[in-house]
Parts: structure tokens; C-alpha cells; sequence
């Protein structure tokens, strides 16, 4: 049997009253029977209404937490209990001065100095010591100073301050990016997540919510986001070319939460196919009959911002673009887009028009950056390989026949993104650039591209849209089906789409979204967005 459909808790306490409201109201309500009575500091009446006014205040405010002091307690049979926050914790690396070894003691302070003077301290959680002949520690633990999610902002890779002497300590970063950090739940965010539980208990779950709720709350730590369908199907995701209903079909979008910074984006929103495999078996099991399931990975695109903002007279330049880009990044985030299908310029602006020191908004201009390439190959390119470091910088070099590059029946130009999935030795297949188109007498080289060339960033799922123009693969969808270590291990495409999934409205929308041009429009269901490139000017 279904369990009902909760409704979200309702919080009494607005209802509150004073005692002098109290007061107030009674001498009304007295003078209005006893027309000819004239209230008097000190006489008897007078007195007894404050009295009993002070009396009715306090069991009034009493009765309207009883609900939520009842509820509460009934919560905690469920294993729910309200929060009091919880400190961020991440990783630290230090680099040394020298190779004698040294220990840094535990509960040694390090801080992040933010935009608009933000300031997170973490301790050490314990000794960190580094052996003799060494001149650098990674992965030395730290907890948050305090609670609250603002300890969560810092960036992988971020440079922070030790704050305690150490002479022999001469670079500190962030290892892995802090996560975890909680405010203390308000009296709301306690009920409603309270809401989500319950809503999740059920022998046979049968709506939109039930299925969210239930996902959320026994898949912490997996899945981060959850978007129900109804009446849809993943094969028909494309709300452009398809879109159709498919009575007795949901579609279940998850995605982890982003941990590692937004360059992470995808590696950390994909949940394994070993876990969307087990989630879909419970709750296939929960489901009504007649009922199917589809439960896949949610799509990310990354979404870049060029804008002009005029920032007041007494806001300075590099404050107000550290703000604008906070602003933007956190818009963008995996973890806080609301599955809207557009990315309105509109509200880009207005987000902007709200940062501290900006005047107003000149321009903004959205783009796909990392969405599109204008060709790719369909045969091993012969070609020498150097991997650079580690994948940055590493070059495909022709070692053939000197000549212009083209590919697909394209001719190459400086700054092209091309598409290579079809080299013998498949470690050499990514996404690259352009970089010298060569002649009869230059060799032309291409250089892994800046958003695809860490094991970060070429991950698995990673979509790439070959613009049209090619005479075999333009107008095509390709994703990443596996990939590792760069230069060393394996990459390869798998074509996955003959549609575009997102772009850049040439003009305006005619399918009822309201997209106007310049905006973004995702044609598939179950699409978030990530910050990719932000070009910020104040002016």
C-alpha cells in the first residue's frame, strides 16, 4: 500500500503573539462591552488583563511548538535527528624549504583568504611528519575550524597560508577540495528534510516525489541530485526531435555532488554503472507493477560567460571581478542548477546587476565551449606522439607525407578543435587543437586541448558535438566510453547522438520554452551545467 503524499511541514510559531498584543486586544474587546469603562494604570481590572495576558502569551507560544517538539521526537524513532552542523574536511599538501624531515604538529592552523575578505581556517587532525630526504607531504588531513558550508568553498588546488611559524614550510595547497560542511539546520530545512524521509517510506512507491525522496535518502554519498520524469523515456530525452509520452515509463536522472572543482564537474556528477545498476534494482522492486524505470546518469555541459560589468566609484576593479566570478560559479554549479532547460541571458544579468560594487551590466554573451569541434577523424592519423606532462602539451606531429592539414574533407585552421578517436594506439586518441596547420614543406600538429587534457577533465561521458561540414561525421554526437591515465592508457568515442543536445539560440525559440536568442537551450531531458570559460572585464 502507498504511504500518503506528505505534505511539507507547516511551522506554527508564525504565529506567535506578544504581550503587549495581547493586552491590547483585550482592552478593546472590553471597552467595546463596557462602552462607559476607561482603563486605568493600576486598578484592579487593568491589572488583572496584563496578568492574564502575560499568562495567555506564554502558552500560546508554547502550544505552537508543540507540534514541532512532538514531531521531532517521533522523528527520532526514525533515525532522524535535527543537525547541528558538521565541519568541512579535506586534504593539505606542503612543500619544504629543505630534505631534513620535519613534523608539523596536529591541530596546526592553515588558512584560505577568498574574494571580499572570506577567511576558512583548518586544523590538522594529527602529526604530519615528512621522512629525510624528502621535500613534500600530500594528503595530511584537516577538519574546519567551525561548522557551515562556507568552510566548502574553497577550490582543489588552492593556495593557503600556514598560520603558525614554520620556517621550514614554504607552499601549502589544497590537496582535495573541502567538503562536507553543514550550517545547523533551521527549524524548515529540518522538517522538510524530515518530508523527504517519509515521503521515501513505502512498500510500493508510485509518484514523481516518492521516487526522488527515496533515492536521496538511501543513496547518500552516491547520488547528490535526483530529477523524475514522468511519462518519459532516455532513448527520447531529446525534447527537440522527440520528446514524446510514454504511459507507464519514468525517467530518473542522478548525479553525484561535485567535490573535486568545477573542472571536475563531470567525473564527480557521473555515478558508477555498478550504482545505477543496484539503485535500479531496488527500486524497481518498490515500484508498482506495470510500472518501468529508467535510471541514468544526468548530462553536464559546460557553459561559458563573456560579460562587461561597471563596477561604482568606490569598488575596486579586481574585488568586484573576483565576486562576478563567485557569482557566475556558483549559478553554474552542478549541485545548484534546477534541471531548467535554458540558460536565459536575462537572468545572467540580473544575477550580475546584484553583485556588490557592480553599477550595471554591459554585455553578456553565453557559449558552449567545451561542447563542440568542427571535425574528427575516421582513420589512424600517422602521426608521432608526445605526451607533454602528463597530457598537458602533448602534440600529435605528422610524420607522413608533408601537407595541410584536413580532416573529413575539411581543411584545418590555427585554434580548430578536432575530434581524434581512431588511432592504432588508442592512448593518443582525445580532443585537440590545431595548432600548426603546416604545408608542403611543415609538418601540422595538433595539441590536446586545455579542457581535455588531465585525467580530470577526459573522463568517461564526456560529449563532444562535431559541428556540420564533415562528410562522415559532421552532425554527429560522440561520448567518451573509456578513458584513464593520458598517454598511457586507453580513450575512445562512442557515437551516441545525431542531434545536437544543447546550442546557442540563433534566433528565438519557437517550441514554447521561450528561449530568445543568445540563450542556451539543452534539448535533453535530465542536463545540468558546470562554469567553464568566464571572461569578466570591469570597466
Amino acid at each position: 500500500m502507498a504511504s500518503p503524499d506528505w505534505t511539507s511541514y507547516v511551522d506554527l510559531t508564525s504565529y506567535d503573539s506578544s504581550v503587549t498584543a495581547i493586552l491590547e486586544e483585550s482592552l478593546t474587546q472590553a471597552k467595546a462591552l463596557l462602552p462607559e469603562w476607561t482603563p486605568r494604570v493600576g486598578e484592579i481590572e487593568t491589572t488583572l488583563l496584563e496578568a492574564t495576558a502575560f499568562q495567555t502569551a506564554n502558552l500560546a507560544n508554547a502550544a505552537n511548538r508543540l507540534p514541532g517538539a512532538t514531531v521531532e521526537t517521533l522523528l527520532k524513532l526514525h533515525g532522524v535527528t535535527r543537525s547541528n552542523g558538521v565541519k568541512a574536511t579535506a586534504t593539505v599538501a606542503f612543500t619544504f624549504a629543505d630534505n631534513y624531515g620535519h613534523t608539523i604538529p596536529a591541530l596546526t592552523p592553515v588558512g584560505y583568504f577568498g574574494p571580499a575578505g572570506a577567511t576558512f581556517v583548518y586544523l590538522l587532525d594529527a602529526d604530519a611528519t615528512v621522512g629525510a630526504g624528502s621535500t613534500s607531504l600530500t594528503g595530511v588531513a584537516v577538519t574546519a575550524q567551525a561548522i557551515g558550508t562556507g568552510y566548502n568553498t574553497p577550490s582543489n588546488g588552492s593556495a593557503l597560508q600556514t598560520l603558525s611559524v614554520l620556517p621550514y614550510v614554504t607552499i601549502t595547497t589544497l590537496d582535495s577540495k573541502p567538503t562536507g560542511g553543514l550550517n545547523a539546520e533551521t527549524d524548515a530545512e529540518f522538517f522538510n528534510r524530515a518530508v523527504t524521509v517519509l515521503k521515501s517510506y513505502s512498500t510500493v512507491m508510485v509518484t514523481e516525489d516518492q521516487l526522488r525522496a527515496y533515492v536521496l535518502a538511501n543513496y547518500t554519498g552516491t547520488v547528490y541530485r535526483v530529477k523524475a520524469y514522468n511519462m518519459r523515456r532516455y532513448a527520447d530525452r531529446n525534447m527537440v526531435t522527440g520528446g514524446g509520452s510514454h504511459t507507464g515509463y519514468v525517467l530518473l536522472s542522478v548525479a553525484g555532488e561535485n567535490v573535486n572543482g568545477y573542472s571536475r564537474s563531470i567525473e564527480d556528477a557521473t555515478v558508477s554503472a555498478a550504482d545505477i545498476s543496484s539503485i535500479t534494482t531496488d527500486v524497481v522492486s518498490k515500484t508498482a507493477t506495470g510500472l518501468t524505470i529508467e535510471i541514468h546518469n544526468a548530462e553536464l555541459i559546460a557553459v561559458g560567460v563573456a560579460c562587461e560589468v561597471y563596477k561604482t566609484a568606490s569598488a575596486a576593479s579586481g574585488t568586484v571581478s573576483a565576486a562576478v566570478q563567485v557569482a557566475l560559479e556558483t549559478y553554474f554549479d552542478a549541485d545548484a542548477w534546477d534541471w531548467e532547460r535554458i540558460v536565459r541571458v536575462n537572468e545572467v544579468i540580473s544575477l550580475l546587476d546584484n553583485v556588490t560594487g557592480v553599477d550595471y551590466v554591459k554585455t553578456v554573451a553565453l557559449s558552449l565551449p567545451e561542447e563542440t569541434v568542427i571535425m574528427a577523424s575516421t582513420a589512424n592519423l600517422s602521426a608521432d606522439y608526445d605526451n607533454g606532462t602528463l597530457g598537458v602539451g602533448a602534440t600529435l606531429t605528422n610524420n607522413s607525407t608533408q601537407a595541410a592539414f584536413d580532416l573529413d574533407g575539411i581543411a584545418g585552421s590555427t585554434g580548430h578543435r578536432v575530434l581524434i578517436k581512431d588511432q592504432t594506439t588508442a592512448a593518443q586518441n582525445g580532443i585537440y587543437a590545431v595548432t600548426v596547420v603546416g604545408d608542403g614543406a611543415t609538418n601540422w600538429v595538433l595539441t590536446r586541448e586545455t579542457d581535455a587534457d588531465t585525467v580530470n577533465e577526459m573522463v568517461v561521458d564526456k560529449f563532444i558535438w562535431v559541428l556540420p561540414g564533415g562528410s562522415t561525421n559532421g552532425s554527429k554526437g560522440f561520448s567518451c566510453s573509456a578513458s584513464g591515465v593520458i598517454g598511457t592508457d586507453s580513450i575512445s568515442f562512442t557515437q551516441t547522438s545525431t542531434a545536437v543536445r544543447a546550442e546557442v539560440m540563433a534566433s528565438d525559440a519557437t517550441d514554447g520554452t521561450g528561449a530568445l536568442i543568445g540563450d542556451i537551450r539543452m534539448n535533453h531531458l535530465g542536463m545540468l551545467t558546470y562554469p567553464s570559460i568566464l571572461t569578466i572585464t570591469v570597466s
